[in-house]
């Protein structure tokens, strides 16, 4: 009597409603979601993308102060600036990205 009890206790435990248990997918069968987006705190994965650019740069003169050889009415030497080598127009070529990068 305590044997069949105990059978009919665990058969209602089992299956309380008298519905039969679904069977569960294997895990390897789960649902695959999409990935979470990335949080604002974070900023996103950035893929440089450089463009080329072509400048052109004014390259100063060089120029030096040269003692004359003269003097002025109070006896002070007279100075005079003198271009050593002139100034020019230089192209400069670079590559540079959205995000500000520079290379070359």
């Amino acid at each position: 009597m305590i044997a069949l009890c105990i059978v009919l206790a665990l058969a209602s435990f089992a299956d309380p409603l008298g519905v039969p248990e679904t069977p569960r997918p294997p895990p390897s069968a789960a649902p695959q979601h999409p990935p979470l987006p990335t949080p604002p705190d974070r900023p996103q994965k950035h893929v440089h993308r450089f463009v080329r650019v072509k400048e052109n740069k004014w390259i100063e003169p060089v120029t030096r102060r040269v003692n004359t050889g003269k003097v002025d009415r109070k006896g002070q030497p007279i100075y005079e600036t003198v271009v050593v080598k002139p100034g020019y127009w230089k192209t400069i070529q670079y590559e540079v990205c959205a995000c500000g990068q520079r290379r070359g």
